[in-house]
């Protein structure tokens, strides 16, 4: 295969999104969701401290001071400046008597107007629905409640809940975009794929056709000056051109629908499809070798007889194309390894980098100057699809050749 690849159509940007965007957007979420966790947890940890730090205060609270004064003044100095929280400390009849980190003023709240009430009342409930509320007592003798704090979640708390709906939103958002790319290459695909199939049938139509047309001129010559044995010689070559057609119009009206495969002996299948290459390039046969072995030509293998040649044509044809000068040698070897057939085809042309290895097999990769890159991805179609077997570059190096493999399921 040539190492000169180039794509007719722009889905190979596409490809290069999903097969190496994707992955550096996904591992992107994952740091930045590690990222956010650990600001969280710092500040999770910066509010959790008050408790300690209150626990401290009060072992280390002076002997000749009222140790309730002492931790009140440090409540109010110490701890409720920094906290980011909603708390509303109401008496026993849950009637609010001061607030923080709320958007109401702090004044007595027969001060505040109707609607500042309401509000505070409406959070006064919606804590006590949720369970965060702590009840205050007498003393340790008097169990009777004096008054409440609800409190409500800190702002670090509405954090950490909705990192999991903002991550959500960027996935969804990102394979949503992967979908419609998805879509774009296989539509163009599809274009490449119906294009190409117009071209191919031009091509498979036209050279036969041709053949034919050319033929008829040469038997009207013939008929002229009579000349029987020229006539019987050129009609067996328009047979020959005949039945090319007819194995054209076979593989074309095969694809797309449901086939019967059919047991074979692989030189059978080889072997008409090498001399048939052969014969089509006179000029250069002998500069270029077709070379066949076979570890055991009698093995059989179950294939679509017109549609396999198709795609073994189709791989030669692409060796050849790779090789340098229109000069080099082409092994085609057979051999069975345990239940699977296995076919190497190698060429001594420019051979090709790894990381091409795959895109050879995609609609609109080609290494020609003419052509719509369909002959390999038509063979991979022919054989995973219709066949259950498996096609691939098996090895390349630049300037040196490259190897492609095509194994087939044994009977």
């Amino acid at each position: 295969m040539k190492s000169g690849i180039s794509q007719k159509k722009p889905n190979r940007e596409h490809n290069h999104f999903l097969r190496y965007y994707f992955p550096v957007f996904l591992v992107a979420i994952l740091i930045l969701t590690i990222m956010s966790i650990n600001v969280l947890l710092r500040q999770i940890r910066e509010d959790v401290q008050v408790v300690p730090d209150l626990y401290a205060k009060n072992l280390g609270a002076p002997i000749n001071r009222d140790v309730d004064q002492y931790l009140g003044q440090y409540v109010r100095e110490q701890i409720l400046p920094h906290t980011n929280f909603p708390m509303i400390f109401t008496d026993s009849t849950k009637t609010p008597a001061s607030w923080e980190n709320l958007n109401v003023e702090q004044k007595l709240f027969e001060q505040l107007t109707a609607a500042e009430q309401r509000y505070l009342h409406k959070m006064v409930r919606r804590m006590e629905n949720q369970k965060t509320v702590i009840p205050l007592r007498g003393s340790i003798t008097n169990n009777a409640i004096v008054g409440y704090v609800f409190y409500d979640e800190s702002s670090t708390m509405k954090n950490l809940r909705r990192i999991p709906y903002i991550e959500g939103t960027f996935i969804l958002l990102f394979a949503a975009l992967a979908i419609y790319i998805i879509t774009v290459i296989r539509r163009q695909e599809k274009s490449l794929i119906w294009v190409g199939m117009a071209k191919e049938t031009a091509h498979q139509f036209g050279t036969p056709l041709s053949s034919l047309s050319g033929w008829l001129m040469m038997m009207q010559e013939y008929a002229k000056v009579g000349d029987t044995e020229a006539i019987a010689k050129t009609i067996t070559d328009m047979d020959a051109d005949v039945k090319r057609l007819q194995l054209a119009a076979n593989r074309f009206g095969k694809v797309g629908s449901n086939i019967k495969l059919k047991v074979s002996h692989l030189d059978a299948l080889i072997s008409p499809t090498v001399e048939y290459i052969r014969r089509r390039l006179p000029q250069r046969s002998n500069a270029v070798q077709l070379v066949v072995e076979h570890a055991n030509p009698h093995v059989e293998v179950k294939v679509d007889p017109d549609l396999f040649s198709w795609a073994l044509e189709n791989v030669i044809k692409n060796s050849m194309d790779a090789l340098k000068n229109n000069a080099g040698l082409i092994t085609i070897k057979t051999f069975q390894r345990k239940k699977n057939i296995h076919i190497q085809i190698s060429d001594t042309g420019c051979g090709m980098a790894k990381s091409k290895f795959r895109d050879i097999f995609e609609p609109g990769i080609t290494s020609k100057e003419r052509g719509w890159g369909l002959g390999l991805s038509l063979a991979r179609r022919i054989i995973e699809d219709y066949h259950q077997g498996k096609i691939r570059v098996l090895e390349s190096e630049l300037n040196k050749g490259t190897t492609i493999e095509i194994i087939l399921p044994g009977v």
